[in-house]
């Protein structure tokens, strides 16, 4: 059936209605219908894989006829069509069941597409719909809503503003001002910041990898598995999320959540307001308001304000967790209000602790360790435990309240403890270490430069429980010191004893008395004294004359003059004997008349012997009585006597006391000493006096 008004009456650019098919409808101006086709048997396809679609009741096919009313609009495929409005098209081989509703759409494909408003367009595929003004819906089921939305594949839905699922994005959604999903089954929901109609997907939503996910306004998830949540959030990495206001997860499977929040490197986490992942990294942790990680390692920054962590290498990993954390190097960890630990293997713990290089924490020191409040462990390897307490130093270590190790490898243990030099030990609290300098005691080796402390002067303190020391560098314990001193009492005693003189020792002042010694007459009080009496000795001489000191030590040559061959001197045992040889050797002996020489004796007077002879007139001179006058003859009485005499009268040894010892000639003088201090011997013919090495 055709109906409209007269081709006058619908004027230059339409026609009347026309029909050529079977049970078609055409109503209004330039409506037509064609190839209606009543063996048409089309049946509905179940794709919800399970029941069935069933007609009407009493309906068992689908109508093969087409309907259209309005101006202009034309049908012109197998049958079913439905156009309704003005301008609409339904054609195309197998476009059959189209419906088209407004002004200006157009339905083509595979049938079974839906065209509701102005200048829809479905050209491609079956079972689309186009519902607005200006959308294209090309793909097989795709839905296009809104204005110039384009659902150009299959199973997809694009709804707004010039929302795109563009070819091949099969399930692919985009909903909002130029929304965009690039991607099967991608996701973008979200508006444009433009303010003008036109397409503008730079600030739109964009789902444009695979499975990708992008929801809020300028949202871009570019890669594959990728999801973008937020006013404009990217995820740009593959398998990355990004959530909230402008959040970026740039790496390789990481997640951005938050304000801003970027995480930068493969496999990061950001969380939230400004949280950061450093560009260049990867499996870093960045979580919390303005924290952020560095490039190298794999670091964990969580907590506010500037915290942040940076290893020294990629093997390595920081980890800072607080308010205004700084960790940096290889294992550095940063945890409290704010700390900082900068070096490898660092450890700041607590409220403003610093462990690093320097006050500042500039500079790296491996294995500083600062735990507690305000405590700076400054150096390789230094530790600071506690309140205010400070490790100066590489190696240096203070635990406590305000300790103070400030050298190299001191020990500040307690509270207020101060380890001055390096390598010294202030154990306690208050403890301190002072300079040492000069010689240690009795060694009088030079002292060492690091000293151990347990106090302070008028505050020392005893350490108990000490064992006995062994070694030479060992401590010693009370008991040790006291059997020193029972040995420093029996040396004081046997000091005083071997002294004499009255010495006496006190054992409570560890003192010898001064002993008294009579040398000469002479009263000393000291042994040196003593000695310097005895090294006066004593006088010798002879015949009155000629004296001599003799000192302690010094020889006393006793014996004959030169070339005497009469006398004899001896030394037997201390004593030392003169004696007359037995064969007397002189050039002359005048005994009153007589005098006998070389030449012989000659009796002035009288008979004489010389070498010529006896002179005694050939007889024996007898009854010769004593001679008196110096030219008498002696007899053999006077000669006899004149002997004994000689033998009688001797020699004498006068001491410096004055005393003389006389001793008759062939007799032996005892030269002995006063005492055991003085001694004597022969030696080598002669007499030596000396004095005792060892004195008594």
């Amino acid at each position: 059936m055709a109906m409209s008004p007269t081709a006058s009456q619908c004027g230059r650019e339409s026609s009347e209605a026309s029909v050529n098919g079977y049970g078609g409808v055409a109503i209004g101006c330039g409506s037509t219908i064609t190839g209606t086709d009543i063996t048409l048997r089309q049946q509905l396809n179940n794709r919800r894989g399970t029941g069935t679609n069933d007609y009407p009741t009493g309906v068992d096919r689908l109508s093969g006829a087409s309907t259209a009313v309005g101006r202009n609009n034309q049908v012109s495929n197998p049958g079913g069509a439905t156009v309704i409005g003005n301008s609409n098209v339904s054609d195309g081989d197998g476009s059959f069941q189209n419906v088209a509703i407004g002004q200006g759409n157009w339905t083509s494909g595979q049938g079974y597409n839906t065209a509701l408003g102005i200048g829809n367009d479905i050209s491609i595929g079956n079972s689309n719909v186009a519902i607005g003004v200006n959308n294209r819906a090309s793909g097989n089921t795709s839905i296009a809503m809104g204005r110039g939305t384009w659902a150009d594949a299959d199973y997809s839905i694009a709804q707004g503003n010039t929302a795109t699922v563009a070819v091949g994005a099969t399930s692919g959604i985009a909903m909002g001002h130029s929304a965009t999903t690039k991607g099967e089954r991608g996701i973008a929901i979200g508006s444009s910041t433009s303010t003008v109609e036109n397409y503008d997907p730079d600030t739109a939503a964009n789902a444009d990898g695979t499975d990708a996910i992008a929801l809020g306004t300028g949202a871009k998830a570019t890669e594959n598995q990728t999801t973008a949540v937020g006013r404009q959030a990217q995820a740009t990495g593959a398998n990355a999320a990004a959530y909230g206001n402008e959040a970026n997860a740039n790496g390789t499977s990481s997640v951005a959540v938050g304000d801003k929040a970027k995480a930068q490197g493969d496999n990061d986490i950001a969380m939230g307001l400004n949280a950061a992942t450093a560009s260049g990294g990867s499996n870093n942790i960045a979580m919390g308001n303005g924290v952020s990680t560095g490039a190298t390692g794999q670091n964990v920054a969580m907590g506010s304000g500037s915290t942040t962590a940076n290893a020294a290498s990629s093997e390595g990993g920081a980890v800072a967790i607080g308010r205004d954390q700084k960790a940096t190097g290889d294992g550095a960890v940063a945890l409290g209000d704010p700390n900082t630990a900068n070096g490898n293997g660092t450890v700041a713990l607590g409220r403003n602790n610093t462990a690093a290089g320097d006050d500042a924490g500039n500079t790296a020191a491996n294995g500083a360790v600062a735990i507690g409040n305000e405590n700076k462990a400054i150096g390789q390897g230094s530790v600071a435990l506690g309140n205010a307490s400070t490790a100066a130093a590489a190696g240096a270590v203070a635990l406590g309240d305000t300790a103070n190790a400030q050298a190299a490898n001191g020990l500040a243990l307690g509270s207020n403890a101060v380890a001055t030099n390096a390598d010294d030990v202030a154990l306690g609290a208050g403890s301190q270490t002072s300079t040492a300098t000069g010689t240690a005691y009795r060694t009088g080796t030079a002292a060492s430069n690091s000293v151990v402390s347990v106090g302070t002067a008028g505050n020392e303190r005893r350490i108990q429980n000490v064992s006995a020391g062994a070694a030479d560098t060992d401590a010693v314990n009370v008991s040790q010191l006291r059997s020193v001193q029972d040995g420093v009492d029996q040396l004081g005693q046997t000091t005083a004893d071997a002294l004499g003189g009255g010495s006496t020792y006190d054992p409570s002042t560890g003192t010898v008395s001064s002993p008294t010694y009579n040398i000469n007459g002479t009263d000393t009080g000291n042994v040196g004294d003593a000695l310097a009496e005895l090294d006066k000795g004593w006088t010798l001489q002879s015949n009155g004359a000629n004296s001599g000191a003799v000192k302690a030590g010094d020889t006393v040559d006793i014996g004959t003059a030169d070339g005497e061959e009469n006398l004899q001197v001896a030394k037997e045992g201390n004593d030392i004997k003169y004696s007359l040889n037995r064969d007397l050797k002189v050039d002359s002996v005048t005994a009153g008349d007589t005098v006998i020489n070389n030449d012989g004796m000659t009796i002035t007077g009288g008979p004489s012997v010389t070498k010529s002879g006896i002179d005694a007139a050939g007889t024996t001179i007898s009854n010769v009585g004593p001679g008196v006058a110096g030219t008498d003859a002696v007899n053999v009485d006077q000669l006899n006597q004149a002997s004994q005499d000689l033998t009688d009268k001797g020699f004498g040894i006068t001491a410096q006391d004055g005393t003389t010892v006389q001793k008759k000639l062939g007799e032996a003088v005892d030269v002995v000493g006063a005492d055991e201090n003085i001694t004597t011997k022969v030696q080598d013919g002669k007499v030596a006096i000396e004095l005792a090495k060892d004195l008594t």
